[in-house]
């Protein structure tokens, strides 16, 4: 009978971002500004932490937080470090960074020269952008494979797995579930609510030796000329430039517009088999000029 494989247990990263939870708000002009005490972590940042120390702890592994923050964000990143992290970093990112440049700096730490971690778990999305497009940049940086918006992460390891594998549930439209295998090393990001952070022991939390040992390591990573200008306008997708309507009076433009002149086909409800619908898809496509000749 053969042995068991055996694996070298892994190191996990929660990444969190020091954010304005509680911006002002310029009523003319639309635009924020920082407040004097509003900074902290988002919920869905918070569940990432909790969800890296659950995975690190069932694999026997290391669990190291990287924060993307300024100085003052140091007392707020011990409160989070104090539940479990072995390690914490903080890359030095003073101001508002575009988020291409914030995934470039966050690189330096986790790959291979530095941290070398296996697994990263990020949150969904910050409260400053909420475009949620870090965690897909660390992924390709660090070319890990990447599964984002997770609703549940559980670790699956031992004798059948042929290495530490996530099984996770994510999102999908029409209120669907997808179940998934994800195999390290990955780039995961979770929704916030998923999971509490748990709380710190009283020695880790209000000890004055516990916090004189708990230090944070600072990577220098700000890039001058990199600083997103501020905003005065919403965010909005950018216009189509499209012709204007043709007509020599108001009411043929307006047909034009409205398209009330052209052949339409009608809906129809066809049932057939995946080979016939997709033959039957393609032809509707060429009719209406979707597809070329060469399609």
């Amino acid at each position: 009978m053969s042995s068991p494989r055996t694996f070298a247990p892994p190191v996990v990263a929660a990444c969190i971002k020091w954010v304005d939870l509680r911006p002002e708000l310029d009523p003319v002009q639309g635009s924020l500004a920082p407040s004097l005490h509003g900074g902290g972590f988002s919920a869905a940042d918070l569940s990432a932490a909790e969800t890296a120390l659950s995975l690190a702890q069932a694999w026997s592994g290391s669990a190291v937080l990287v924060c993307a923050g300024p100085a003052n964000a140091d007392r707020s990143l011990l409160d989070v470090a104090a539940s479990g992290f072995s390690r914490t970093v903080r890359v030095d990112v003073p101001g508002q960074l575009a988020t291409a440049t914030v995934a470039e700096l966050l690189v330096r730490t986790l790959g291979q020269t530095d941290l070398d971690v296996d697994l990263v778990v990020c949150g969904d999305m910050s409260y400053d952008r909420s475009s949620g497009a870090v965690p897909a940049m660390l992924a390709h940086h660090l070319d890990f494979c990447q599964a984002l918006g997770l609703l549940s992460v559980q670790p699956m390891s031992g004798e059948l797995a042929e290495k530490h594998t996530i099984l996770a549930t994510r999102r999908l439209d029409g209120a669907r579930r997808e179940r998934i295998k994800i195999p390290i090393p990955a780039v995961i990001s979770v929704e916030g609510g998923i999971a509490t952070l748990r709380r710190a022991g009283l020695h880790a939390s209000m000890g004055e030796a516990a916090r004189a040992e708990a230090r944070v390591e600072t990577r220098g990573g700000h890039i001058h000329g990199q600083s997103d200008p501020p905003r005065t306008t919403p965010w909005r997708p950018r216009a189509r430039s499209l012709a204007g309507p043709s007509g020599e009076s108001s009411f043929d433009r307006i047909l034009e517009l409205t398209g009330s002149l052209s052949d339409t086909s009608p809906p129809r409800t066809v049932k057939a088999d995946p080979a016939e619908a997709a033959r039957m898809i393609i032809e509707s496509l060429s009719e209406w000029g979707y597809l070329g000749n060469d399609d």
